[in-house]
């Protein structure tokens, strides 16, 4: 997506070539600018952006089912099996207010549950979807924190406590919670079920990670690389 034009593209996955381009829905709070925020699975695509969340049609980018959400979109992710989508929403700062994060049905656009969460007024929450539930990071001011909740509810889950700081975020590929830490320039990886961290590296500003069978790549402020994992990462 290009900020100056505001355009939604598909590009080709192996060539980069650009197949499709479609202009992002106009937002309601357009006085502000709020990135797109994208989720995908096999058959589903969806859009986080504004106020608003949208189904839009993988192929042509047609915009199938609006939402409307109660704060901006700060994040989502779509669970393995493609059936549950989870939003991470930054609401209006006030005195008893909370960022929150949001569980949908991913094929039908049915709201199934809310939970308020941390990252008010510090860029939101971000949520990485698991098989058993959703992941959710986000800045304290101080320090990071890091919470698990269920698929069910979203109830909290216990999970190991780490110190982080206001640069992490949570990322799960495959059979792997990631935790990437850009002011620790620290990256770690876990099991998602239960947050067990197993290996940990030192890597130059790393910002986020991106993993399919075919390889591991981190991204960070000076480009993209190959990322090698430790053996004892869980896959």
């Amino acid at each position: 997506m290009l900020p100056e034009t505001k355009w939604l593209t598909l590009v080709d996955p192996v060539t980069l070539r650009v197949k499709q381009r479609v202009h992002l829905p106009a937002q309601a709070d357009s006085g502000s600018f709020a990135a797109p925020q994208l989720a995908g699975a096999s058959n589903v695509l969806w859009l986080g952006y504004g106020h608003s969340l949208y189904r839009l049609d993988p192929t042509t980018g047609r915009i199938l089912l609006t939402e409307s959400l109660p704060g901006t979109a700060t994040s989502i992710s779509i669970d393995p099996s493609g059936h549950r989508l989870y939003v991470g929403v930054e609401v209006m700062p006030s005195q008893n207010s909370q960022d929150l994060v949001i569980e949908w049905d991913a094929l039908t656009g049915s709201r199934l549950a809310s939970a308020p969460t941390g990252g008010l007024g510090l860029a939101g929450p971000q949520v990485a979807a698991a098989a058993d539930g959703v992941w959710i990071s986000y800045a304290t001011g101080m320090l990071g924190a890091v919470e698990h909740r269920s698929a069910t509810g979203l109830a909290e889950l216990v999970a190991p406590q780490h110190q982080h700081t206001n640069g992490i975020h949570v990322f799960v590929f495959g059979g792997t919670l990631w935790l990437v830490d850009g002011m620790a320039q620290q990256v770690a990886c876990g099991d998602p079920l239960t947050g067990v961290i197993t290996a940990s590296s030192q890597e130059t500003s790393p910002e986020a990670i991106v993993a399919d069978a075919n390889g591991s790549y981190l991204g960070g402020f000076d480009g993209i690389g190959f990322l090698q994992p430790d053996p004892s990462c869980p896959h």
